[in-house]
């Protein structure tokens, strides 16, 4: 069956491991298998992920950055959160209100008599914040409703950007301080902290603003071993990138000054892009 869906490739992984549940079901169970269902032996780090468990998650990473698993050692940060999230518009008359629909696995269950564990499925309908937020932004600085229409090749982005994208289209803001504009993949090298001119790394990001001055913004991500990826909203220029002011630490935060301040302030808040690469 998983062939029909081009997963043939992770079939191969799951077969062995359904071979060691179906004898554990007929009372034959592997105490070494089971152990290292979370974690192998000889490796450390409690957030940390190696073992076996590792393999029925053909992909990891929210749906903004997901990506197909390697089946190799990850951070417990990593994991699809297992919950699917619905944008609604409930009008009533005149009225009309920001909803969102959420779906998926809400907790773990477990059976009075055998012990086992299940998952807990459910659903809810909740006003949504975050859709308030940007409903205010848009309302703020009189910008058209609606998604951008054609989208270009874009690097994984925060999942809130394309939120900001399905609520509203590009304009001016403060009046003309900062344009919202289609975001557009920005790519930019990164040089080794001793500055011996060797390329270490082609960082990418997507930038979604530009400047009077013809420089921009760019939500760009801050990957660190066994935590979540952080994205940084970033002033760019011709600079060196090591030097892009840092305005906001994610571009939630971005868009509440934005909400709720009078002016624009391009200065950074939090050093330069350089202290977090």
């Amino acid at each position: 069956m998983l062939a029909e869906y081009d997963l043939e490739w992770w079939a191969r992984y799951l077969r062995p491991l359904a071979d060691q549940w179906v004898a554990t079901a007929r009372g034959n169970p592997d105490r070494t298998f089971w152990s290292g269902l979370y974690k192998t032996k000889d490796a450390y780090a409690a957030k940390l992920v190696s073992g076996w468990v590792l393999k029925l998650f053909p992909y990891l990473g929210e749906a903004s950055e997901r990506r197909r698993s390697q089946f190799e050692d990850v951070p417990t940060s990593v994991f699809p959160g297992g919950l699917s999230r619905v944008p609604i518009r409930y009008r009533e008359g005149d009225a009309e209100r920001l909803l969102t629909a959420i779906a998926g696995i809400v907790g773990v269950g477990q059976s009075p008599t055998g012990l086992e564990l299940r998952p807990e499925m459910g659903w809810a309908i909740r006003e949504d914040p975050v859709v308030e937020l940007l409903e205010k932004l848009r309302a703020k600085h009189d910008l058209p409703k609606g998604r951008w229409k054609a989208w270009p090749r874009m690097p994984p982005m925060p999942a809130l950007l394309q939120q900001l994208y399905d609520v509203m289209g590009g304009g001016p803001l403060f009046g003309g301080a900062l344009v919202l504009t289609a975001p557009d993949a920005v790519n930019y090298p990164l040089r080794s902290p001793d500055d011996d001119g060797i390329l270490e790394v082609v960082a990418h990001g997507a930038k979604f603003a530009t400047l009077r001055d013809g420089s921009f913004l760019v939500v760009t991500p801050v990957h660190q071993r066994a935590k979540p990826t952080q994205w940084l909203v970033v002033h760019g220029s011709a600079a060196d990138p090591e030097k892009w002011p840092v305005l906001a630490m994610s571009l939630l935060e971005l868009l509440q000054r934005l909400a709720h301040d009078d002016t624009f302030d391009p200065a950074g808040r939090y050093g330069v892009f350089g202290d977090y690469d």
